[in-house]
């Protein structure tokens, strides 16, 4: 088993390998086959409750990444369309778990999602079923609304070898600032040098802001000496952890919000300097960084 999350009110979620004895084979008979289950356990009455997949099929899934204090856990299953599997994102209030909600936030196809405030907003990524990309998404489970949080660099990039790569992003964490609004972290596509480059995103007020862009630049320096890659999580009071280049070290972060009306200090302008991409990370080097915590400042 493995725990994703757990709310304040002592609900915790995750999912474990569970078998699964009324599957049959070819020829009909029984068969015991494995699959991964979400699971819900209350730490008060100490009562576990297996959640399955909504395909019964033997391949299918399902896992809860996260739950909040009202009782709704979101995460993903296995749903069966045109004869495949695909990945749909869900949400279901644990005192019910056998109502499974799945949600198309864009057009019909795969989703997951990976996080959801006290007020119900869930978040993740979904796929552009047109043009086979990936975008972070927020879903209202009180009025079954969705917004396409987009990405830094909206379209495509072509690279060296003429091959288009379209700029995707990826929701990590929302948090609640009262009212219905909210703030959402993840990390987004910004170039393509060899392999995609990622920096840390804010979406507020309808907007997604690059995080490098909101941090203080060294006092007469040209560039900052931070690229944050990617934000994984942000809590009620705006402050915002992640993994991102120190200096040309692998580091983790924490930002913490300066005071309303506050400016990031600006970098030095270089005249007729080219962008030679470094400082550049690419996502598939985060889970190697070592966990020491940076404190900067950050405007929102």
């Amino acid at each position: 088993m493995q725990a994703y999350s757990v709310s304040d009110s002592g609900v915790i979620v995750g999912i474990g390998a569970y078998d699964r004895p009324n599957d049959v084979d070819e020829n009909g008979d029984s068969v015991t086959s494995t699959s991964t289950n979400g699971f819900v356990f209350d730490i008060n009455s100490e009562s576990l409750t297996i959640v399955e997949p909504i395909s019964l099929l033997e391949q299918a899934d399902l896992e809860l990444k996260d739950v909040n204090d009202a009782g709704l856990a979101i995460g993903w299953s296995s749903i069966e369309v045109e004869d495949s599997l695909i990945t749909k994102a869900i949400y279901l209030d644990i005192n019910n778990p056998t109502q499974i909600n799945s949600i198309d936030p864009f057009v019909e196809g795969v989703s997951e999602a990976v996080a959801v405030n006290n007020d119900g907003v869930m978040v993740g990524s979904a796929l552009h079923q047109d043009e086979r990309y990936f975008t972070a998404f927020a879903y209202n489970t009180n009025d079954n609304s969705a917004i396409d949080l987009g990405s830094l660099n909206p379209g495509f990039i072509e690279t060296a070898l003429g091959f288009r790569i379209f700029n995707i992003s990826k929701a990590e964490d929302v948090n609640s600032l009262g009212g219905g609004d909210f703030q959402v972290v993840g990390s987004s596509v910004v170039a393509y040098r060899q392999a995609a480059i990622y920096h840390a995103f804010l979406y507020e007020n309808g907007e997604m802001k690059d995080l490098n862009e909101l941090i203080d630049c060294p006092a007469g320096a040209t560039e900052r000496d931070w690229v944050l890659a990617e934000a994984t999580a942000i809590n009620d009071q705006g402050v915002i952890i992640g993994n991102g280049v120190n200096n040309g070290e692998y580091k983790s972060f924490m930002l913490v919000p300066k005071a309303a009306g506050a400016t990031p200090v600006a970098c030095v302008e270089e005249e007729e300097e080219e962008d030679s991409g470094s400082g550049s990370f690419p996502i598939f080097a985060f889970l190697l960084l070592p966990l020491a915590l940076i404190r900067k400042k950050l405007f929102v």
